[in-house]
């Protein structure tokens, strides 16, 4: 049986997942704009935000009545572990990082924002991510970010050249005191190899030893990736898999 839930005691943030759910708790609870579940056969927690179900659980429920729910609830993507198991084939996986620095190193070159200037990092990932302007437009894309920031659940870094023009940035949208989730490193076309992208995610995870969260985490589909972040002091600690619908 699937039910709402209205506080975060049950929410345990030991892992990317339950960090996301909290970290929409804590910025989005009041407002109505995310749900939040408890599946009792499983103990799956779920958030639903826009049209992803985050799951964070042992095992998922029945597939037939997780499908039943997501099409109830208007949800067509499900974002999991790549540990449990289910029966829809339209699935696509990647690696799950966590940071297991001890001291971010520091490069001070170059210009570097936390939490500000946030209007600057959504023509970084429009211009560089491929469909990123489907998936939000900038008004909406600014009005999360900022909030989400103002609550205490999300940061970000920008790093601006000697001109003065942003070339990179690392978010975190998903923070919360037992942890973070670090979702989109990028670095504008015309100006990477300079070291401007280990600039940003450096300078955050810095800002998040600052504030003594210690679980970072950070998820990539790209393989290839892996070798730049390595160095950083991530390592590989599990599988995370997105389940679309269509």
């Amino acid at each position: 049986m699937i039910r709402s839930i209205c506080n975060n005691d049950k929410i345990n943030a030991l892992n990317p997942f339950g960090i996301r759910i909290k970290a929409l708790h804590n910025a989005y609870a009041d407002t109505g704009i995310c749900s939040f579940y408890i599946d009792t056969d499983s103990s799956c927690l779920m958030a639903q935000s826009g049209n992803t179900l985050i799951i964070d659980g042992e095992a998922l429920p029945d597939n037939q009545l997780l499908y039943s729910f997501c099409r109830m609830v208007g949800a067509d993507t499900l974002l999991c572990s790549g540990e449990l198991k289910h029966t829809f084939h339209n699935a696509v996986q990647g690696k799950i990082l966590k940071y297991i620095g001890k001291n971010a190193a520091l490069n001070n070159d170059n210009t570097v924002v936390i939490n500000s200037n946030l209007r600057d990092i959504y023509p970084l990932l429009n211009n560089n991510f491929e469909g990123m302007a489907a998936q939000a437009s900038f008004d909406e894309f600014y009005v999360d970010i900022s909030h989400r920031v103002r609550h205490g659940c999300a940061c970000a870094s920008i790093v601006y050249d000697k001109d003065g023009k942003p070339v990179s940035c690392a978010v975190a949208p998903f923070v919360c005191n037992d942890g973070a989730v670090i979702s989109a490193v990028c670095t504008d076309n015309n100006s990477r190899g300079k070291g401007y992208a280990t600039q940003a995610v450096s300078a955050l995870l810095r800002h998040l030893q600052d504030c003594r969260i210690d679980g970072i985490y950070l998820q990539t589909e790209d393989d290839s990736l892996l070798d730049f972040y390595y160095p950083l002091g991530f390592n590989v600690s599990g599988v995370w898999q997105e389940i679309r619908f269509y």
